[in-house]
Order: structure tokens, then sequence, then C-alpha cells
């Protein structure tokens, strides 16, 4: 692979991921939270564990939910920046040099 071709396929994958993070999946958990409704489908008898997140949610005020929302998106983010370092530091390419 050319490096003007391996340089575009680094950049093309970190823009998406950067997309996704700020408005995809990334943001899913920090809709929900924001939302008070981390599952919608959670009961006491059915997911009860999400259930109970659902009930702390609706405890909380907006402004604490608000901060808990930005804590997951940024958890999100350092996720996927965990992993581009994985895949440079294990020679994937177009990773293997960190452009």
């Amino acid at each position: 692979m050319s490096q003007a071709v391996k340089a575009q396929r680094y950049r093309d994958v970190i823009d998406h991921l950067v997309d996704v993070c700020h408005n995809g999946q990334g943001q899913i958990g920090a809709r929900r939270m924001r939302a008070a409704l981390w599952n919608q489908n959670a009961s006491s008898e059915y997911i009860p564990d999400q259930h109970q997140i659902n009930l702390l949610l609706a405890r909380l005020p907006a402004t604490d939910r608000d901060i808990l929302a930005q804590l997951l998106a940024r958890e999100v983010e350092r996720g996927v920046f965990e992993t581009l370092k994985a895949l440079e530091q294990f020679d994937i390419v177009p990773f293997e040099s960190g452009l």
C-alpha cells in the first residue's frame, strides 16, 4: 500500500470514529442518561439491574444526569483512542506507524 493511500485510509478511519463518538453509537449512553431512561424495557422482573439504573436516573436532577452523560461520552472516546493505540502497537495496517 502506498504511503499516500495508507495516510488517507488512516485519516478516513479516524474521521469515521470521531463522527461515531460524537454523533452515533458513542452518544447512546449519554442520550439515555440525559433522558433519565436507561432501558425502557427494563422492569423489576426483567433486567432488574437496568431497572435499578432507571430508578436512579429518575431521582437525579438534570444537571447531575448531564455530568454523567458527559462522563460516558468521554469514556467512549477514551476507549476508541485506546483501541487505536493497540492497533498501532500490534502493527495493524494502516495504523502500524501511527501517522
